[in-house]
């Protein structure tokens, strides 16, 4: 079934044997301009970072080059993983190419039955972030009630993130006692 879908063109045909790659000119970068939604899962006591970024990617039928590329930061390149959130069943990854040329980079060749926007996630492990809390609390005049605010805050080496969704990982985790 695979094999069938992919050898109904010449120009599939010859990705599939390794003959033909979308030129330079046909990769689409995922740089991180184009995010839609961060989110960091932070485990401080281990200097790791789940990061999972989605985006909306436009793919044409055929074979889709995407290039993703992570120049001066502490991504682990053996973690990076490609999924599709929408257009599951008709989207797939042919491979998965670490250009000799090209360090911190990596593409992906995706087969596409569809001629439009799909949701992708990219998930991946880094380190050099780690998060911190600062809690305030202050208490009514008679002493019965207070209100607590929790400020969170992180510091990064490398990749920024703008406006992430943070979790908090590990035996740090702040956890909520019942009283």
């Amino acid at each position: 079934m695979f094999y069938k879908r992919l050898s109904s063109s010449l120009a599939d045909d010859r990705c599939l044997r390794g003959e033909h790659r979308p030129s330079r000119s046909e990769h689409r970068s995922l740089d991180g301009s184009h995010r839609d939604t961060v989110q960091l899962t932070i485990y401080n006591s281990e200097d790791l970072t789940l990061v999972r970024e989605t985006r909306k990617v436009s793919f044409k039928p055929g074979v889709n080059a995407l290039q993703f590329s992570w120049a001066n930061t502490l991504i682990d390149p053996s973690s990076v993983e490609l999924r599709f959130l929408t257009e599951r069943d008709k989207l797939e990854i042919l491979d998965t190419t670490f250009p000799h040329d090209k360090p911190q980079m990596l593409y992906w060749n995706v087969q596409s039955e569809i001629n439009g926007e799909a949701v992708i996630e990219i998930t991946y492990f880094t380190s050099g972030i780690s998060w911190s809390a600062d809690y305030e609390c202050i208490a009514d005049a008679r002493k019965k009630t207070c209100d607590s605010t929790a400020l969170c805050g992180s510091r990064t080496i490398g990749e920024e993130y703008e406006t992430p969704k943070y979790g908090c990982g590990g035996k740090n985790q702040p956890r909520r006692k019942n009283r």
